[in-house]
């Protein structure tokens, strides 16, 4: 009786063993899903800014006439060149333009988004 007792006893002990190592197991699982949801959580934060950012920009675009700057209003005539910005597409006179390359030319709203994010 002894020895079924002492053998019904490690056994217990046994199974108390395995059922802490699969909790800690479940623990250390359940911390990195946390994890995961918070850092998917913050994505979705990130990217739903940055939709209301571009939607913002594409309002302050619509609201402006098309035959004027987007910095300045200056009407653009014969005289009066008209540059799209190369970032947003709005049309900026060559005074207003930031950088006078061909290549990288941009509003100044859009040039200092560019100073920003870098």
């Amino acid at each position: 009786c002894q020895e079924e007792r002492a053998r019904l006893q490690a056994e217990l002990e046994q199974k108390q063993q395995e059922a802490e190592r699969r909790d800690a197991m479940y623990g250390e699982e359940l911390g990195g899903q946390q994890a995961l949801v918070q850092a998917m959580k913050r994505r979705v934060l990130e990217l739903i800014q940055e939709k209301d950012h571009l939607w913002q920009k594409l309002q302050r675009l619509s609201c402006t006439v098309p035959g004027c700057c987007v910095v300045c209003h200056k009407i653009f005539g014969r005289l009066s060149r008209r540059y799209p910005c190369r970032l947003c597409g709005g049309l900026v006179c060559h005074a207003c333009s930031a950088d006078y390359k061909k290549r990288e030319r941009c509003c100044p709203p859009c040039a200092q988004g560019e100073t920003q994010v870098t």
